[in-house]
């Protein structure tokens, strides 16, 4: 809860859907930015020493990098798991 002045009066506010509405829209943000950083680190076509200088290269910050990292394990994690299960 918040309070808020409203025509002279202090009231409650209840700011959490403004604030769920603020943080969705974060979450949505860096999804865009990670996500080809992690697309990237999945796709076996290229070496881990070509996907490190194109991570130094693209400007994410290391927090950035390092939620692409853990996308593309989970990928990679799954991906191995389903093709152990097929017959």
């Amino acid at each position: 809860m918040h309070l808020m002045l409203v025509d002279g009066k202090v009231v409650h506010v209840d700011m959490g859907p403004v604030l769920r509405r603020h943080r969705a829209e974060i979450v949505r943000l860096r999804a865009d930015a990670i996500g080809p950083a992690a697309d990237l680190t999945a796709d076996e076509a290229f070496s881990t020493e070509e996907v490190k200088e194109m991570w130094q290269r693209s400007g994410l910050s290391d927090d950035d990098l390092d939620a692409a990292a853990n996308a593309a394990m989970a990928v990679w994690t799954v991906e191995q798991l389903r093709q152990l299960a097929l017959p």
